[in-house]
């Protein structure tokens, strides 16, 4: 058996470790663009305050993947699915025969049309030390344009490092997707209490004066590139549409981490999970129905983040357009707002903003399909 994995980053890394254990005897490839071995994008940001030293961050030797005789293609990136032939063309010409194809190739940052030397991102390695250099020479601002997740991580950055921050965004708060107004009230009045000039409505980065001598930071959000996947006949939708085994519509091909768009079979529609520890178990999910198995995932996603001493969380399903209704609790004035994500009764999903007292009644609320009112917040 051959099992090809597009995507060396942690689901795909995970996936091969998974099949491994499974199967002694089979062939497994692992594709990746990066030329470094697997990494923890979950420390990026301590690595880029000097909190943790580079080699820190590496979760794997070289010789891991000879000892586990797993074929590393590094530096390259499929081109081409044949799922006729069942082969992929990678970017140096080759062609390599798969028996079973995993596809985590996540997402790719979002960019500006907006170029220079003092523009970052913050998705890499590379990028964090392309910020690392930038801020190091910098005699300005921390500039940071958008209101996601990684704004914040960058914002967090620019403060804890004493510079001058800007947060600008295009919509009213940061978060603005998926934070009611008095959640966004709230982060917007913890960012000036540390000092950060709040710039809503900013159309672009330019609107608020960046100079040379600023680092603009941008986070934009990630969307994955899904072009060559449909010209293979794999179905997409905002990721690719796989069910809750993680198999696509082409048989013998599956997708797990940020790219896979899976049925959810807990709040009950497909959904996207974008966070580590999702990649993480959906890479051993695929893998063990790659190997046979016939396993579905369940688990109740979240994502958090510390902006500056504010902790932020979203749990769930926090799509406000597939929700019913929400339900707020707590206040900005008082220091922390949930909001409670309903659909056909049940809770389904929450942001957490200064409460993350609530956050194990919410996952295990969502867990048991419980109706709101019988979940109780302190």
């Amino acid at each position: 058996m051959r099992h090809v994995i597009i995507g060396a980053g942690i689901s795909g890394t995970t996936a091969a470790e998974e099949l491994r254990k499974l199967d002694e005897t089979a062939e497994i490839v692992l594709i990746g663009e990066e030329h470094e071995v697997i990494y923890s994008r979950v420390l990026l940001p301590h690595y880029a305050k000097g909190i943790v030293s580079r080699e820190k961050i590496f979760l794997k030797k070289e010789t891991w993947y000879l000892d586990k005789n797993i074929e590393w293609l590094c530096g390259v990136r499929c081109e081409e699915i044949d799922t006729v032939n069942r082969f992929v063309t990678i970017s140096d010409g080759r062609e390599i025969p798969y028996d079973k194809l995993l596809i985590t190739t996540g997402a790719e940052i979002q960019t500006l049309p907006y170029d220079g030397e003092n523009v970052c991102y913050f998705q890499t390695l590379g990028d964090t030390e392309h910020l690392i250099a930038r801020m190091a020479s910098c005699s300005g601002r921390g500039v940071v344009y958008g209101g996601s997740f990684i704004a914040s991580e960058l914002i967090d950055l620019f403060v804890h490092r004493g510079m001058s921050t800007v947060a600008a965004f295009r919509g009213p708060w940061m978060f603005s997707r998926i934070l009611d107004a008095e959640s966004g009230a709230l982060v917007t009045t913890h960012l000036k209490r540390v000092g950060v000039d709040v710039r809503p409505g900013s159309e672009t980065p330019e609107s608020v004066g960046v100079t040379p001598d600023d680092v603009v930071a941008v986070g934009v959000g990630i969307a994955p590139e899904l072009g060559w996947v449909r010209d293979a006949g794999i179905e997409t939708g905002r990721g690719i549409l796989t069910n809750a085994r993680l198999e696509t519509n082409v048989a013998d091909v599956y997708a797990a981490g940020d790219i896979a768009e899976f049925d959810d079979l807990v709040v009950g529609r497909r959904v996207m999970a974008g966070n580590w520890p999702s990649a993480v178990m959906q890479g051993r999910v695929a893998a063990r129905n790659m190997a046979g198995a016939n396993e579905e995932f369940q688990n109740v996603s979240s994502y958090a983040t510390n902006l500056a001493g504010l902790d932020i969380i979203a749990v769930g399903d926090t799509d406000r357009a597939a929700s019913d209704s929400t339900v707020i609790v707590g206040s900005a004035s008082a220091g922390g707002v949930t909001q409670l994500f309903v659909r056909s009764g049940k809770l389904v999903g929450a942001t957490l903003v200064g409460r993350n007292h609530d956050r194990k009644a919410v996952t295990d609320g969502i867990k048991a399909g419980l109706a709101v009112g019988d979940v109780k917040l302190q």
